[in-house]
């Protein structure tokens, strides 16, 4: 028999995305608070001009996602995208980023124990009954992890619920995380279904 994988959820990953590592890192740490904890940047790294380059590569690969996935739109923004520093023994709780249609996550400076990115299965009542798992597949999974490397670019649904595991690594990670909305026309009127985003 041919299965068919109903209601599927895309996440698109990216290894060697990017590259200028050393420039971003640097940026960041010039505005990192190393007495805060769960360090985050201000949300607005795109408008600023050590990040234009990494916002230009952000906007095409998210064009990509958007082509992939056959959406019709008229244009996108970034509306947010900031800086995280997890020391050791820090993590980020489960958590969505309402209100865009899209989010990613880069990671810049991780090693081998760094903690990665953790998703959700988004239904609940596929929760109901659970057997016993002979063998670990993606398509019954109800998690999925994704390993924080250097250089690697994530891309998922803003609504898909995500967390990172406590930092139990002997150094900082640093990551760049944003957000991606329609802008214009969204939707059809036709079918009565459409709204309009500056």
């Amino acid at each position: 028999m041919i299965p068919n994988l109903l209601f599927p959820t895309p996440v698109f990953i990216e290894q060697n995305a990017y590259g200028f590592n050393k420039d971003l890192q640097d940026a960041i740490l010039k505005q990192y608070d190393k007495s805060a904890v769960n360090w985050q940047s201000k949300p607005n790294l795109q408008t600023q001009p050590e990040f234009t380059n990494f916002h230009k590569m952000v906007y095409q690969k998210t064009k990509y996602v958007l082509d992939e996935l056959q959406y019709g739109y008229e244009d996108f923004k970034v509306t947010d995208m900031w800086a995280n520093v997890l020391k050791p023994g820090e993590e980020h709780r489960p958590h969505t980023h309402s209100n865009n249609i899209l989010s990613g996550v880069y990671y810049v400076a991780t090693e081998k124990n760094s903690p990665g990115i953790i998703f959700s299965d988004p239904r609940p009542q596929a929760q109901v009954i659970k057997p016993k798992i002979i063998k670990r597949l993606m398509e019954t999974s109800d998690m999925c992890e994704y390993t924080a490397q250097k250089d690697k670019l994530i891309i998922f649904p803003s609504w898909l619920t995500h967390f990172v595991p406590t930092n139990k690594s002997k150094n900082i990670r640093i990551s760049i995380s944003f957000n991606v909305m329609l802008r214009g026309m969204v939707g059809d009127s036709n079918v009565l279904q459409s709204a309009v985003y500056p």
